[in-house]
């Protein structure tokens, strides 16, 4: 019995492997939960102005960024609100799970027919400026810091997360020449006119 391998060592040796494949995949899912990989994205990105919407258009997804850019009409963005509108970055992390959000256009059959940001994971759904409509999200989705620059492009800081709230329309930033920016000492971003 030199060179053959007998059915009771085949089995066993087959076991053993099965067990510390098994152990292995265990470990490295324990260590993966324990020490996630680095998904930071990069802490400053740059929306050209061409690529800004409309107030009013469908929002742009900034993939590098992981946000929304929305450019909210005057009086969108949450039931009874009704402000100036202006530019909102929207973190794309449901405040559920922390799945991605979607932006899904109004369907002519809902009793409601809206625009909105929905979570394909559980179902919250949220307004154009991320306030929580329904769903198990216990809150609106976070915001993030942005300004504008001289020539209208829009700088979105990602590493500047507020926490959602129903205030989110009230954070927007006009990109209008005619308005004064104000992104950093207010507790909210509002569009004031230049007098």
């Amino acid at each position: 019995m030199t060179g053959r391998l007998s059915r009771r060592s085949f089995t066993k040796v087959t076991f053993v492997g099965a067990i510390a494949a098994l152990g292995t995949a265990a470990g490295a899912t324990i260590i993966n939960m324990l020490y996630p990989r680095n998904t930071d994205v990069a802490s400053e990105v740059m929306v050209p102005r061409e690529r800004v919407p409309d107030p009013g258009d469908p929002p742009l997804f900034v993939a590098h960024g992981r946000f929304l850019l929305v450019n909210l009409a005057p009086g969108e963005g949450a039931e009874g609100y009704r402000g100036p509108g202006g530019l909102l970055a929207i973190r794309q992390r449901c405040t559920h799970l922390h799945c991605e959000v979607e932006w899904r256009e109004s369907d002519p059959f809902n009793e409601r027919p809206e625009d909105r940001l929905v979570c394909p994971c559980h179902g919250g759904v949220f307004t154009k400026a991320g306030v929580r409509l329904f769903g198990p999200p216990p809150r609106s989705l976070d915001t993030l810091a942005l300004r504008v620059t001289s020539l209208g492009d829009v700088v979105v800081d990602t590493s500047v997360i507020r926490e959602g709230a129903m205030s989110n329309p009230l954070r927007a930033v006009c990109l209008d020449e005619r308005m004064i920016v104000e992104t950093t000492a207010a507790p909210s971003y509002w569009c004031r006119y230049a007098l």
